[in-house]
């Protein structure tokens, strides 16, 4: 165990949920779930390959944070040992698609913000002079 660093505290955000069951409807189950407790988004922010963590909304203290793993996450992590034939895994339908993209949208939105721009400006000022 090492100590924590300030600063570099994004390893510590857990899923608010997990696929419980290998298809279009268990994909979306999650997808949902997630999109509920899901109060953060990690996003490309300040010179490569830095990570920002941003909040979704007010978080009280003491309050967990949760972002979402995203589908192949799950898939690959609680279905690796089943050992599937290419047709019988969960293809992108439409309808997970579009969940999917609801889920995300954050994570474009703070990558194109400008709301931090001082703040990233000083990153890349530290990292110009190494």
């Amino acid at each position: 165990n090492r100590a924590d660093v300030p600063g570099w505290q994004a390893h510590r955000i857990n899923d608010g949920a997990i696929i419980e069951e290998n298809s279009e409807e268990g994909v979306l189950s999650y997808l949902e779930k997630s999109m509920v407790k899901q109060n953060c988004c990690i996003s490309p922010w300040g010179p490569s390959p830095l990570l920002a963590t941003f909040t979704t909304r007010d978080v009280r203290k003491g309050e967990e944070l949760f972002t979402s793993y995203g589908m192949s996450y799950w898939l690959e992590a609680s279905f690796r040992d089943q050992q599937q034939h290419e047709e019988e895994q969960v293809k992108k339908t439409d309808r997970i698609k579009k969940k999917e993209k609801l889920l995300f949208e954050c994570y474009l939105y703070y990558a194109m913000s400008n709301w931090y721009q001082k703040e990233a400006d000083a990153i890349q000022a530290v990292f110009d002079s190494l």
